[in-house]
């Protein structure tokens, strides 16, 4: 199956994903952020921002299973009551 391509309205997170169950064949859970492709392994962790185009792909017999955490990005004002972006001017 393939989960549809995707991405975030805003840049308010990012996720850190560590993969629990992957599949018993490599690389037939993948996924796909912008034009890099990255497989899921079993005890590894991906981080990406999914402001980004992204889409899950898994081939595998097995289901794919993941530890998913969506993290405040880290552009962000400190301020909780803003919401705007705020990027360094180097």
């Amino acid at each position: 199956w393939v989960w549809m391509a995707s991405c975030a309205s805003n840049l308010c997170k990012t996720h850190t994903e560590r993969g629990l169950r992957c599949g018993t064949v490599a690389g037939c859970a993948t996924i796909r952020v912008g034009n890099e492709t990255r497989e899921w392994v079993a005890g590894k962790v991906l981080m990406f921002d999914d402001s980004f185009e992204h889409e899950v792909t898994n081939a595998c017999v097995e289901d794919r299973v993941v530890f998913q955490v969506a993290i405040r990005h880290p552009d962000l004002q400190s301020d909780p009551a803003s919401r705007s972006i705020v990027r360094d001017a180097h």
